[in-house]
């Protein structure tokens, strides 16, 4: 539908989203009276999608490991009277200051001081009726310590159709992921929504560890005929990757140094369906962190998924 791209606040950006969600005709606004954010209703599948400012620890709230960003929430019910979600959810964590190693909690700190009207995000994302894919980086300067501080973040929330994917596993037919430029925490510690490398299958499936398969290498330019090199990633329905679920046409990694540029487009002429789609290169950073990586989202005519 759209490729958005500029400095915009969390406040703004959850607004916007949301608006070329509902204007997608697939998508209702379920709620707008969610404690910073706002919560959707996809009409298909009947589930409901919440964005929502705040801080994770795990779900027992026990936790020292703390991720402050947007916390997007697939669930199949919603309780309207308290504004929250309800029945069956997974998350997973678009976080943007992390919090790691002690006790001492900055959470509150990041919320109030650096995800209000006053900070501003650089944010590319494309958004239609099948979810939306983007990234966020981080140029806020706060790190009061080295093992804290703000981090960038790749997500895509995908709306795939059993039509569309390599395996029905009767799960819902969303596919939730995030990565941060900076990876904290060992990746087999443990599930969770806090965690900084997370996909999630709703209602049921949730892990730390690499339910989506990044080929080892990113996007590459040939310096022989200058033409770009990729693979769209593949999604599993387990951690040990021996089940495929989908596979995405909506995004791809990129190898550093390889003749890719960051705010370049590529072009995949997609033969079987007669168009050409394009992809913008974004960077995936933070001021505190020196660790980044580059991903390729839809720019324009972005694939869509067949649900028959």
């Amino acid at each position: 539908m759209v490729f958005v791209a500029g400095a915009k606040t969390i406040d703004d950006f959850l607004s916007e989203l949301a608006g070329y969600l509902v204007a997608t005709g697939d998508w209702e606004t379920a709620d707008d009276q969610v404690s910073g954010g706002i919560a959707l209703r996809h009409i298909p599948t009947n589930n409901y999608l919440a964005f929502k400012k705040t801080y994770m620890r795990s779900d027992d709230d026990t936790s020292w490991r703390l991720t402050t960003g947007i916390r997007a929430v697939l669930s199949s019910q919603w309780d309207s009277a308290n504004h929250m979600w309800a029945g069956s959810f997974n998350s997973v964590m678009i976080g943007l200051f992390e919090n790691w190693n002690d006790s001492t909690n900055y959470a509150d700190d990041y919320l109030n001081n650096y995800m209000d009207a006053d900070n501003t995000y650089n944010i590319s994302y494309w958004v239609d009726k099948y979810g939306v894919v983007g990234v966020i980086a981080n140029p806020n300067n706060y790190n009061p310590e080295s093992t804290r501080g703000a981090v960038g973040c790749f997500f895509a929330i995908e709306y795939i159709p059993a039509a569309a994917r390599e395996y029905n596993d009767g799960l819902s037919d969303f596919f939730l992921i995030t990565k941060q430029n900076w990876q904290p925490r060992d990746i087999a510690d443990n599930a969770g929504s806090e965690y900084a490398y997370v996909c999630a299958r709703p209602f049921s499936l949730e892990t730390a560890s690499k339910l989506y398969d990044q080929h080892e290498r990113g996007a590459i330019k040939s310096s022989g005929n200058g033409k770009v090199y990729f693979e769209f990633p593949l999604y599993f329905n387990d951690s040990g990757r021996s089940i495929v679920a989908a596979q995405t046409k909506r995004w791809f990694f990129v190898e550093e140094n390889m003749g890719i540029a960051i705010g370049d487009v590529i072009s995949w002429i997609d033969e079987e369906n007669a168009v050409t789609r394009k992809f913008y290169v974004a960077e995936v950073n933070s001021a505190n962190r020196s660790e980044k990586f580059a991903v390729a989202i839809p720019y324009e005519n972005a694939f869509e998924y067949p649900t028959a």
